[in-house]
């Protein structure tokens, strides 16, 4: 079963449960959780793996914004985290400087969604 650290869903750090333990999700949510980690970190952000992550920079943040390329780039991020087995739906638009997106998810425990902005 897949299992990972819990995120405050407004500041995406990590809090305690009920327990006074780090907060610990498992199966749908702990897919959802890592599928958000995901979105979230920016190609060469990771020194060792510098192939992973979205291209940002390269594709919304400067000059004219390619937000079909960057779906393209976030539907492949999020087919390859462990436990999603499609993904349904990814939607993206740009208000003024923030990117907001959505999406749905099939993984090995059900249907789910998340949202987020960058």
């Amino acid at each position: 079963m897949t299992t990972t650290f819990s995120c405050a869903p407004q500041t995406n750090d990590l809090f305690l449960g009920p327990d006074g333990n780090l907060a610990v999700s498992t199966a749908i949510q702990a897919v959802l959780y890592t599928c958000q980690n995901a979105m979230q970190l920016v190609r060469g952000e990771a020194i060792y793996q510098t192939n992973l992550g979205l291209p940002n920079f390269q594709l919304i943040w400067v000059g004219v914004p390619n937000i079909a390329q960057w779906r393209a780039a976030a539907y492949t991020t999020l087919q390859n985290v462990p436990g999603v087995q499609e993904v349904l739906s990814l939607d993206a638009r740009q208000m003024g400087s923030t990117l907001f997106y959505e999406a749905r998810i099939l993984t090995l425990y059900g249907t789910g969604a998340f949202n987020g902005r960058l």
